[in-house]
């Protein structure tokens, strides 16, 4: 049971054209991104939201609640869409985004955000731990 209602009597079903995965496995992760029309990511708690990042960073258009990195990561309506934390609120925007595909957008995740800057700021982190207390 999702908060605020039942996923089944409202969630999107697959028809012709139309394809609703559900989870799928790592290694099929890229090819999934790539086929996609739009993304969502409809977590109540989340971290630093990998699957999110991984959808921008495919140039996917992608929704998801304001938790976690969403809002940092998310410009509204350019590459996704924050989406209130209700059965409703997502059968309006899933049933708007598969009426009208939204486009793709090459830089929909920022430069900030590549694993190499990631990377170099979370090192540059454990540098500072192992270095120790600035005297």
């Amino acid at each position: 049971m999702a908060r605020g209602g039942s996923w089944s009597a409202a969630a999107p079903r697959a028809e012709p054209g139309r394809v609703v995965t559900g989870p799928v496995p790592h290694e099929q992760v890229t090819s999934w991104i790539q086929a996609a029309d739009f993304g969502a990511a409809p977590s109540y708690y989340e971290g630093c939201g990998l699957a999110l990042l991984e959808m921008l960073a495919g140039g996917l258009f992608a929704c998801a609640h304001d938790v976690g990195i969403a809002a940092e990561v998310i410009r509204s309506e350019r590459n996704g869409r924050l989406v209130p934390q209700t059965v409703q609120a997502w059968v309006e925007t899933l049933g708007a985004l598969l009426d009208r595909p939204p486009g793709r957008d090459p830089d929909a995740l920022s430069h900030e955000f590549a694993w190499e800057n990631v990377a170099e700021r979370i090192e540059s982190v454990y540098r500072r731990v192992a270095e120790g207390p600035a005297a």
